[in-house]
């Protein structure tokens, strides 16, 4: 610190000269006291002079391993789609909810996460046979587009959608990584009308993806749920990376059917260690009604440990998060 003086275990104190300095660069402060805490020293970057390209770099060191062989495709696709895109979305449309391009990038990675699931072997698993790798291989360029509409060109409204769509389609065929143009849906609809089937290899429309509506003439009529193609690709996303562990924002104006979809999803063909909780807040919520009320739900595991029953998982909904 100021006095410049090192202090060891032995009890002996070594006086620095003016002339020395001593840096240390810890990976994290978890058994740091709040002496060495009030002396660390922060290093603040602006997210634009930053870039995307450490965000990159970090989700590329921790992939699986199945996916090592693939690092330099899918660098050169997000090369290729992202920061243009980024500044197409800054440029051309226009948001529901403002967002910064880092949490952009990491909702691309966060999905391409979800998708990659089913491609993920644990310790003690059998390991990919040649043909899965093979067939990951082939459709990893389809997942990656599908990351990029629903991340970089989620968070537009509707009108910006159909710009989008023209953006993407023109930007991969005269981009230089040949793979995209054949990973790109087909020029029928638009980009967002389309779900890339993992078993199939190939794309696919949504209404396709879930069994023919029947209505339950027993049901009671304010029950009863349509699905529509924004209903199926949302609850599909949700899905996605609910099961991946990923936290998602539902963003959209009034009465576009945010609660219904999510209520309708966390309640009916969720895992049965999955046990939801739903919370309201309104104007007059505060900070620590939040945590009572979700301390209420916690089970005491050990002395200042909380947590949801043995072999459950809570999955919080907080509706009405602007309030």
């Amino acid at each position: 610190d100021d006095n410049k003086k090192l202090c060891l275990v032995s009890g002996e104190i070594i006086q620095l000269s003016s002339s020395m300095t001593m840096m240390f660069e810890v990976e994290d402060l978890a058994v740091a006291s709040p002496a060495t805490v009030s002396r660390c020293g922060m290093v603040f970057m602006e997210p634009s002079q930053l870039g995307v390209e450490p965000l990159l770099a970090s989700w590329l060191q921790q992939l699986p391993p199945a996916l090592h062989a693939h690092k330099e495709l899918l660098a050169s696709m997000f090369r290729a789609l992202v920061p243009e895109g980024l500044a197409f979305v800054r440029k051309s449309l226009h948001e529901t909810v403002a967002t910064v391009d880092n949490n952009l990038v990491s909702s691309c990675f966060n999905i391409m996460d979800a998708l990659l699931l089913p491609w993920q072997r644990g310790v003690g698993m059998e390991p990919l046979t040649p043909d899965e790798v093979q067939t990951l291989g082939r459709i990893l360029p389809s997942l990656f587009v599908f990351a990029v509409i629903w991340s970089v060109g989620a968070s537009c409204d509707k009108s910006g959608r159909t710009k989008f769509d023209r953006w993407l389609r023109d930007t991969v065929s005269v981009t230089s990584v040949e793979v995209l143009e054949g990973a790109m849906p087909s020029r029928d609809a638009s980009v967002y009308d389309y779900c890339f089937d993992q078993e199939g290899g190939a794309w696919v429309d949504w209404m396709t993806t879930i069994p023919d509506f029947n209505c339950d003439p027993d049901k009671p009529f304010a029950e009863i749920i349509v699905p529509t193609s924004d209903t199926v690709r949302y609850t599909y996303l949700i899905d996605c990376l609910l099961a991946a562990g990923k936290h998602i924002l539902c963003v959209g104006e009034t009465g576009t059917g945010k609660t219904l979809n999510v209520s309708n999803k966390l309640l009916n063909n969720m895992p049965e260690e999955v046990v939801p909780v739903f919370l309201t807040f309104s104007a007059r919520t505060s900070a620590n009604q939040t945590q009572d009320m979700i301390d209420a739900k916690m089970e005491k595991k050990r002395k200042g440990v909380f947590g949801p029953p043995s072999g459950k998982k809570f999955v919080m909904f907080v509706d009405d998060l602007n309030m």
